[in-house]
């Protein structure tokens, strides 16, 4: 009996030290990671430059397809320029939003897989996003990575759908409909971003619904469900569309 107590009490101890370690070592790469490749990230001239061209001139007053032509959703070049507009038009501004996109990024990503995996998965998953997809620049042209991207709409729509999933799971294990508005919503600003994230998100939705069909066998309350999501989707584009055209 105490021998149990005492395996009892070390792995508790042993759970409370990984669940702050885990957290802080992530902190210390992201820190150093952050440091080492300090502005090092994008090519001005390629790809980059019109991230900050189409949201200076939208700061600026122009309405995106009525006076820029774009070819990609208009989510993201709304959100920089409003960042430009409250805070001056600068690359600086960019970076620290990604840095705090990114950062929310890794947080949700590191609280959901400790939730349905575990928190090595989590950490490991986590460590891997820092050192590989955040901050490098393997190539002499081309900005792939999160802090300075291609396609802002590709960073953005890949952390809405992570924040998309998150409400889904919460939905799943609490039934509160909150979670369930919230995920529509985002998944229709993930309509204002690019095709091929908003298709993979779509899939996501389709199998969420067709496996809560399975394992609960309530069709009635499944496509309940499904249009209470696709009614809160609606309404991001509705008022882009409104705004845009």
């Amino acid at each position: 009996m105490n021998r149990n107590k005492q395996q009892n009490g070390f792995l508790l101890k042993f759970n409370r030290l990984t669940a702050v370690a885990a957290p802080v070592t992530l902190l210390i790469q992201f820190s150093i990671m952050l440091w080492w490749s300090w502005r090092k990230w994008p090519d001005i001239l390629v790809d980059f430059g019109g991230a900050l061209y189409i949201p200076w001139q939208i700061s600026s007053g122009k309405i995106l397809y009525k006076d820029i032509v774009y070819g990609l959703g208009p989510l993201s070049s709304y959100i920089n320029a409003s960042l430009f507009y409250l805070f001056g038009t600068s690359y600086t501004v960019i970076i620290i939003a990604n840095i705090v996109f990114l950062a929310l990024f890794l947080t949700v990503l590191y609280l959901l897989l400790e939730k349905v995996c575990s928190r090595l998965a989590a950490f490991l998953s986590c460590g891997v996003v820092i050192s590989v997809f955040s901050f490098s620049q393997y190539k002499f042209t081309g900005n792939y990575n999160f802090i300075s991207p291609y396609s802002h709409e590709a960073t953005h729509g890949i952390l809405l759908s992570l924040l998309m999933i998150y409400h889904l799971w919460r939905f799943t294990a609490n039934k509160n409909k909150h979670n369930l508005i919230l995920a529509g919503s985002i998944f229709g600003l993930i309509f204002l971003t690019k095709v091929d994230i908003l298709i993979s998100a779509f899939m996501v939705v389709c199998f969420f619904f067709i496996l809560s069909w399975l394992y609960y066998h309530d069709f009635r309350s499944t496509i309940k469900s499904a249009g209470i999501f696709f009614a809160f989707s609606g309404i991001p584009v509705f008022f882009f569309f409104v705004y845009c055209f």
